[in-house]
């Protein structure tokens, strides 16, 4: 069991982080290629991508079932493995080369968005010139409404995909802060003596950025909001109408059982008046034969 818990985390561990940088590969492309992103941005290529994600995060975390391992020292302990040449391994294959790569990838994301910005800016104001230039009748064509439009969609496009760009890069950055200090220590105690304090610490930092997410998605990410808002709405109407039907088919069960009783209070009650009615023509009928 041990050794089953230690791969699964090594896995979801890895999963994530390189689930992160397939996102953020693709809001480069989001934020590079606006209007051509849907074309890059295909069914077929996000379930590749996918697919190529989780068979990464196995080829690191599988290893040690297969061999590559050290035994442990102290049998209460549960770890994976102390063997030095898997701990650069998944430590490099885990966190720091999609880190490095991820850092990259941001750093173009934040050349592309300003000269992108830039360049709508002076789409704008170039616009505004030609506007105060035209004659009324040359402006109201729709050739140049169409020519309005097309910077007025890219920019909304735009604004749209930076938005989404900066709620991912918060995220990156706090899996950054929290994950840094555990893949650090992860490979020095290998090297150097690290109380286990230190790396008690290093290790729950980690854990803590998956209590972060929630917290972020809501607070920076409007789409997110909006979604979210969408989804409890639904689910407490059906709470609602669930709670509604409950009651009415409650509420039914009720009347029925108030109904028959009715009925058979009302045929305990016809049979008492017939028996008695019965007894007195028996006893009528007595009197006048003794008469």
């Amino acid at each position: 069991m041990c050794v089953i818990w230690c791969v699964v985390d090594v896995l979801c561990c890895t999963a994530s982080i390189l689930n992160l940088l397939i996102i953020s590969l693709d809001r480069w492309l989001a934020i590079s290629y606006p209007m051509r992103y849907h074309s890059f941005a295909t069914r077929k290529r996000a379930i590749i991508a996918i697919i190529l994600v989780w068979f990464l995060s196995v080829l690191i975390c599988l290893p040690p079932v297969f061999g590559w391992r050290k035994e442990p020292t102290d049998e209460n302990k549960c770890e994976l493995t102390d063997e030095i040449g898997y701990v650069i391994y998944s430590a490099l294959g885990s966190f720091w080369i999609p880190s490095i790569i991820l850092i990259i990838v941001y750093s173009r994301i934040y050349v592309v968005a300003a000269r992108q910005t830039k360049q709508i800016a002076k789409q704008q104001a170039q616009l505004g010139e030609i506007k105060e230039e035209e004659t009324p009748s040359v402006s109201s064509s729709p050739a140049i409404k169409v020519k309005d439009a097309l910077p007025l969609r890219k920019l909304k496009k735009f604004a749209k995909e930076k938005r989404a760009a900066k709620t991912l890069a918060v995220v990156v950055g706090t899996f950054l802060v929290c994950w840094t200090p555990f893949f650090t220590v992860y490979i020095l105690h290998n090297f150097v003596s690290v109380p286990k304090t230190l790396f008690k610490i290093v290790f729950w930092l980690g854990y803590c950025n998956s209590a972060l997410n929630p917290m972020i998605y809501p607070f920076f990410s409007r789409d997110f909001r909006t979604a979210m808002k969408k989804m409890l709405s639904k689910i407490f109407c059906r709470w609602e109408k669930s709670i509604d039907n409950y009651r009415r088919s409650s509420g039914a069960t009720t009347t029925r059982l108030k109904d028959a009783s009715r009925t058979t209070t009302m045929e305990f009650y016809a049979d008492e008046t017939s028996r008695v009615e019965l007894r007195q023509k028996k006893e009528s009928r007595s009197l006048l034969d003794k008469k």
